[in-house]
């Protein structure tokens, strides 16, 4: 029975496990499925990727970066300011809000809470675009980035009072890495890893580059360019739940195989025949499409982290994975453009960004088969 019950113990994640008592027993208090404390942090945690500004102490130097935008008059200033100063502050978004969910939804809702917390972003990427534009044209750029940190800033304090920990913090270990590249002994873990790595390669090249195809091979006028970002991330606020809530009744891997899948396949089915044959209809259709399986990727991306290794270093492991990701995102849109100025056209990068897709949900796979053997009927 204590042999039993000690495996019960170690299938769950690290936070559950609060004390140990003599004999050997563990108490674990389990965060409640739901309840309006866990959903309140939901709320809150999805204002933070609303806003996609930071989270709790990050949300100052955030709002900080923005006032400090609006005064720049060179273009180091705008660095300083939005790139460095912004990109700490937000940096802090994902991964927390993420983790601090995770204590309050364990087993059967964790999906539907993290998708439910990071649609916030795609929420954002709809309502801050007409925002912004609509705002510059009344008041000029400097004044729009002021009203932009307001609005953001109000959110913020409201995220501030709804989002807290379950759990009590821990004592400050100096000697606990953040990031170790040991762990990719583990071959699962390894094999996720690359997956992901690939994925995320091609994953915003339509974010970024399908408003220009747009104008400049299919007729669209500058404005209506501008919705398909916005259509792509309202289909996104649909793919960031909808998956994530299915994959918990059939597994984190099962589904963000799935969709990772399609994120390449759209590309190449509903994207570059439109190179050839001009059409409006077909750029809005490939939007919604690529919103909802991109979206879906995006919620399971850290769920099957946590399933790709050891639990008692799934911090460490959060923080390797999304070092390597931040390299990912880093060098895929220059690569991208650098190919579009080369070839001259999108098709280059189009099938770049197919292919990296297809190639990381082929490792994603292999992470899979690795984790839990070739069996299809299994949750993972």
């Amino acid at each position: 029975m204590a042999e039993e019950q000690n495996e019960d113990i170690e299938a769950l994640p690290i936070s559950e496990k609060v004390d140990t008592v003599p004999g050997g027993d563990v108490k674990v208090d389990i965060p409640p499925e739901g309840g309006v404390a866990g959903w309140l942090v939901v709320l809150g945690c999805s204002l933070c990727l609303f806003t996609t500004f930071g989270f709790l102490n990050a949300s100052i130097l955030c709002v900080f970066s923005l006032c400090m935008t609006s005064l720049a008059t060179k273009y180091y200033q705008i660095i300083l300011a939005q790139g460095i100063g912004f990109g700490l502050g937000a940096g802090g978004i994902f991964a927390t809000g993420v983790v601090c969910v995770g204590q309050w939804f364990v087993k059967n809702h964790r999906g539907l809470a993290v998708g439910i917390v990071v649609s916030g972003s795609s929420l954002g990427g709809v309502i801050f675009p007409f925002f912004v534009n609509k705002v510059v044209q009344s008041v000029g750029f400097d004044g729009a980035v002021r009203y932009t940190a307001l609005f953001v800033g109000t959110l913020l304090v409201i995220a501030c009072f709804l989002v807290k920990a379950r759990f009590p913090g821990k004592k400050w270990d100096t000697e606990s890495k953040w990031v170790d590249f040991a762990l990719f002994k583990d071959k699962s873990f390894t094999l996720y890893t690359i997956g992901a790595y690939f994925v995320m390669w091609g994953l915003w090249s339509p974010f970024d580059y399908l408003s220009t195809m747009a104008v400049e091979t299919s007729g669209f006028s500058p404005d209506l360019a501008l919705y398909l970002i916005s259509i792509i991330n309202a289909s996104s606020i649909v793919g960031r739940v909808v998956p994530g809530w299915i994959a918990d009744h059939f597994g984190y891997f099962n589904i963000i195989i799935l969709v990772s899948g399609m994120t390449g396949i759209s590309v190449l089915a509903l994207w570059i025949p439109f190179d050839y044959h001009p059409s409006h209809v077909g750029l809005i259709v490939f939007s919604l499409v690529f919103g909802f399986v991109s979206g879906g990727f995006v919620t399971l991306m850290m769920p099957c982290v946590a399933r790709s290794g050891e639990l008692k270093n799934l911090g460490q492991r959060f923080g390797t994975f999304q070092v390597v990701l931040s390299l990912s995102v880093l060098t895929s849109l220059p690569i991208q453009g650098a190919i579009l100025t080369r070839e001259g056209s999108f098709l280059g990068l189009q099938l770049f960004a197919a292919v990296s897709m297809i190639l990381g949900t082929i490792f994603i796979v292999a992470a899979r088969i690795e984790i839990a053997g070739p069996s299809l009927t299994k949750k993972i």
